[in-house]
């Protein structure tokens, strides 16, 4: 079971690799009832309800399935995270191709807040789990900026966005906060050494 507080990065990298194919078991046995949904639709986009699953090893994960077409049934757009509460918050945990390797990116409480503050302008009709399953119905990948060139910081665009962190170990990204796009207009940050200190500091 995923225990922030307990484990280090490397121990919780493990627990949640060797999670993950449970969840695809999950998925199996389920894709056909999504399958019949998509086909039913007349109106795309479509964005399932989030769906919970707690999995053998006692991990709360969360699941969102979505189809652009009916060409999706049965190839759906599917991302899922690990939710775990801790000191502060709930943390997400997403499992990423990144650099040729499986990579676990950590999303903090802080994250969340940010992305409350800025995206929501505050709202705090949703929070917790619910705040974290709106995050990712509309944000269903991360885009890094292969640009960047102090590699300690990682930039990744998402559909609402900008996320911001760094690697804290050989595959193990924390993506720190979050700003909008509108944010960044007129005042590009363009010195990544200051986003580092920055990122330290807890002042974005």
């Amino acid at each position: 079971m995923l225990i922030v507080d307990n484990m280090t990065n490397r121990e919780m990298y493990n627990e949640i690799l060797e999670d993950a194919p449970n969840v695809t078991v999950k998925l199996e046995h389920t894709l056909a009832k999504y399958r019949r949904e998509i086909i039913k639709k007349t109106r795309f986009p479509v964005i399932f309800k989030a769906m919970d699953y707690i999995s053998p090893k006692k991990n709360h994960w969360i699941i969102i399935i979505r189809a652009f077409s009916k060409k999706d049934a049965d190839v759906p757009v599917i991302n899922y995270a690990c939710v775990a509460n801790a000191k502060g918050g709930f943390y997400a945990f997403m499992v990423s191709w990144y650099n040729n390797a499986w990579t676990i990116i950590m999303f903090p409480p802080h994250l969340f807040q940010r992305y409350r503050d800025r995206f929501l302008e505050g709202d705090k009709t949703l929070t917790g789990i619910d705040l974290i399953k709106y995050f990712f119905s509309r944000n269903r990948r991360l885009e890094s900026d292969e640009n960047v060139t102090d590699k300690r910081i990682i930039n990744t665009s998402c559909e609402d966005g900008v996320c911001f962190g760094e690697e804290k170990e050989k595959n193990f990204i924390v993506l720190k906060t979050f700003v909008t796009y509108e944010m960044l207009k007129g005042k590009q940050i363009d010195t990544f050494e200051n986003l580092y200190d920055l990122l330290y500091k807890d002042e974005i």
